[in-house]
């Protein structure tokens, strides 16, 4: 199959990863079309359109500018975990606040109104008309948490503002009463969203695999339709103005069209590198189309989007004819009789009848990847549609039909491909009988992505019988209490994740692992069995053999592996075949267990039994309070409760009584007995000689470390002197000593006022510090008197007393005498 024509890149430059792009008309230059670009290197590059040539480079900070906006005074940019910077149109700084918020989310300006994100989920809102500073934030009270904020939005012509946040939380703002005006939830983090004011339509992409459609109507927000796609993780949101696109870069590499009314998929167009951000152009130029996409990735490069949905029918109608692959119109996908494989376009996948198995093609290592296995249903397609004659029997087996997940923007082709009509805006992908400005899927149309094809002999296939290994992960510690040492996990070719709960082939009940924590890949590669794991974007960070993993980043998975992911330790074993070994064998995984076999396991962790054992003393001495104890149900009578208050309870270790000392001890008392046995009689003192103290010791205070029977009542234990303060008295006594020697200096030195300074403890100490002990060394190495008044006049000069203020102070000494700065 012919590949996809390479993006045009319009805007090629010296230009590090694009995060946020900006198409503006203010500029004191001219007021033509402008296009601004920040950088993950703190620049923001400025375009010109017309001539497709950088015009300037502003440096706006050292972190990386992720967003940027047009204010009524200039440009705003935001720097991750830096600082929010206000700018003129000739980008001269008139504000700049320090915020410590370290996401991405981007910033929103709307009547005169700034709003920005702040650390713990906090909003600040700048009004531009006065003087720049923050008049309120929105947030939410009662300790409430959600994360941090991930999108902002103003509503046009309204008081209201949409906010998503970290949890998956979805609220609309009232700015001038502070009060949430409507919230709603999403099981995955929001990642980033766009909102058409013309449609109300609230499209949001998630850290999963799927983008959620929200409509707001009547200040109540209303999910309709989620739709799924191949590869978690999306990167940007953009609407059209009219409401009927919606294109979405996602972290796979790929661009997606869909029809924001349906949700439906039109087009999946390849780039070179993983695309950050993307806008719809909403000015009408002649060098710049209105409703062209601008896209920017990590290339550094800008390419344009309408291009490639131009060229994707002439691809499609390149590939039927030097291609082997032939159309069917009962399966919707493209088969090939040389290779006895099908091709699905809308999941880039190739059906290979012979292995009944799914495989994906990498460009890159010019192999197949193995991607699922299932059993075949044959079906008759004698009344399929294709370019020859004879059809081979290995036609009539279809690929089997995937799960729901898997085919949501699958349909049945009923169509052929057909050419764009001129009354078609540029860019969209209609049906004949669409309705006006309806736009539909077609499986046949360029909604496809089309790959180079290799040829059988260079695919990677596996061979007929090949057992794959499987990966055996046993715990080796573990902080919950759901968890065993020695517990075993298998994870097939098919691949599996690992989470805190939900559908997860390992599940961690732990507080530390994300609910989509990692996932695990199998490949076969040049005769060889390989599997990796990817970190799927978790909140805490994973460990492949003590080293951090990046996040979305493929790592190869070895045997004898150490993974560890929150409190949790897991061994990997990947064994050839079926074979095992002593250390991932379940009937040998007994020596791992902590405790002996005749020992009960206790239940909950060492904390919660540390917890109950403090409480159950507590109990048993009357210490617990009145809320102790687990809760009863609601409505639930304590019976016991109310026995305890009327008739009242006791038990054997219950004190009945109080010692005290101004009353002598009963007989029955055990330290009575003792003393008596001894030979010790009532009013006698202690000891051999009965010479010993009569009245009993009394309770007193020890103050700091002082013996008993201390009559001092005021004692105060000596502090140990500082080393700083005892550092000043010397200097300070240098100084006195110095001054004594040659009084007449002592009005021409710069720094009279040195016991002042000394007392003050100011920043001039150390260099007050530096002179003194140059000036005794001086003396102590000349070994006379006559050079001394040429080293006071020195540093009585004003050069001395520069050096000493501007903190640049540098003494060097000669034998003759000579002294130079």
């Amino acid at each position: 199959m012919a590949k996809t024509p390479d993006p045009v890149y319009s805007f090629r430059g010296e230009m590090k990863d694009i995060l946020c792009i900006l198409l503006t008309e203010r500029s004191i230059e001219s007021g033509d079309l402008k296009l601004l670009l920040g950088t993950v290197q703190g620049i923001v590059h400025q375009w010109d359109l017309k001539m497709k040539r950088e015009e300037k480079k502003i440096r706006v900070g050292e972190m990386a500018c992720v967003s940027l906006v047009e204010t009524s005074s200039g440009f705003a940019t935001l720097e991750k975990g830096e600082s929010l910077k206000i700018w003129t149109t000739s980008w001269d700084l008139l504000k700049k606040i320090d915020i410590d918020y370290c996401g991405f989310c981007n910033l929103a300006y709307s009547s005169g109104k700034l709003f920005y994100p702040k650390n713990d989920g906090k909003i600040g809102i700048i009004d531009t008309s006065d003087d720049f500073s923050e008049k309120s934030q929105l947030f939410y009270k009662y300790n409430k948490k959600h994360g941090e904020v991930m999108y902002i939005k103003m509503l046009a012509g309204s008081k209201n503002i949409i906010a998503c946040y970290e949890s998956g939380l979805i609220a609309v703002w009232d700015c001038e009463s502070g009060m949430v005006v409507c919230e709603t939830e999403i099981s995955d983090t929001p990642m980033c969203a766009d909102y058409c004011e013309s449609t109300s339509a609230l499209v949001i992409g998630t850290v999963g695999n799927s983008l959620a459609k929200f409509t707001l109507k009547s200040d109540t927000l209303e999910l309709e339709c989620r739709r799924e796609i191949t590869n978690p993780g999306v990167s940007s949101v953009s609407l059209r103005d009219d409401g009927k696109l919606c294109a979405a870069t996602c972290w796979d590499g790929n661009v997606r069209y869909f029809s924001t009314k349906s949700m439906k998929l039109l087009a999946v167009l390849d780039n070179k590198s993983t695309p950050n951000c993307a806008i719809f152009n909403k000015i009408e130029r002649p060098h710049c189309a209105k409703g062209l996409v601008l896209v920017g990735g990590n290339d550094g490069r800008v390419w344009d989007l309408k291009n490639l949905a131009e060229d994707v029918r002439s691809v499609a109608e390149q590939t039927l004819n030097q291609s082997a692959f032939v159309y069917d119109s009962q399966s919707g996908n493209y088969y090939n009789h040389e290779q006895q494989c099908y091709y699905i376009p809308d999941h880039k996948l190739y059906y290979y009848v012979a292995n009944k198995a799914y495989y994906t093609y990498d460009e890159e290592t010019n192999a197949m990847k193995f991607y699922s296995s299932t059993e075949p249903q044959y079906q008759d397609s004698s009344g399929s549609s294709t370019t020859q004659e004879n059809v081979d029997a290995d036609k009539n087996s279809t690929p089997p039909s995937s799960s729901a997940a898997e085919v949501s923007s699958m349909e049945t082709a009923s169509k052929p491909l057909r050419a764009f009509d001129d009354e078609i805006e540029e860019g969209e992908i209609v049906d004949e009988d669409d309705e006006e400005g309806e736009i539909k899927s077609n499986p046949a149309s360029p909604q496809m992505v089309i790959c180079a094809s290799p040829t059988r002999n260079d695919l990677n296939v596996e061979p007929d019988g090949h057992c794959a290994p499987c990966i055996r992960i046993t715990v080796r510690e573990c902080s919950s209490a759901r968890l065993e040492v020695g517990q075993l996990f298998i994870i097939t070719r098919t691949g599996g994740s690992l989470g805190r709960e939900g559908d997860h082939d390992i599940v961690v009940p732990d507080d530390s692992v994300s609910k989509k924590h990692l996932t695990f890949h199998y490949a076969y590669r040049e005769g060889v069995d390989v599997y990796e794991i990817v970190d799927g974007c978790s909140r805490n960070n994973t460990f492949l053999n003590g080293l951090q993993m990046r996040k979305g980043q493929p790592y190869l998975l070895e045997h004898g592996a150490v993974l560890k992911v929150g409190g949790t330790t897991l061994l990997c074993h990947i064994h050839a075949g079926r074979d095992t070994c002593a250390e991932c064998e379940p009937s040998c995984l007994g020596f791992m267990t902590p405790l002996s076999p005749q020992q009960a396991q206790p239940q909950g962790s060492l904390r919660q039994r540390h917890a109950q054992e403090v409480q159950q003393i507590k109990k048993k001495f009357g210490l617990s309070g009145p809320q102790s104890g687990p809760r009863l149900p609601k409505g639930y009578e304590d019976k016991s409760k109310l026995r305890r208050e009327t008739v009242g309870s006791s038990h054997d270790s219950e004190k009945t009584e109080s010692t005290s000392t101004d009353a002598p001890l009963r007989s029955d008392n055990k330290g009575y007995g003792m003393l008596a046995k001894m030979g010790w009689k009532e009013g006698q003192g202690v000891g051999k000689s009965s010479d010993g103290a009569k009245e009993p010791v009394n309770v007193t205070v020890k103050l700091s470390k002082r013996g008993l029977g201390c009559p001092e009542d005021d004692y105060v234990p000596p502090s140990k002197p500082k080393s700083k303060s005892k550092t000043l008295q010397i200097t300070k006594q240098r100084f006195e000593a110095l001054f004594e020697r040659f009084p007449d200096y002592q009005k021409k030195f710069p720094m009279y006022d040195y016991k002042t300074m000394l007392t003050n403890n100011n920043a001039f100490v150390p260099h007050m510090r530096a002179v003194v002990t140059s000036l005794n060394n001086i003396i102590m190495r000349l070994g006379d008197e006559k050079s001394i008044p040429k080293i006071m006049d020195y540093i009585a000069s004003a050069h001395f007393a520069r050096a000493v203020g501007t903190k640049e102070l540098e003494v060097r000494i000669l034998r003759n005498g000579k002294i130079f700065s």
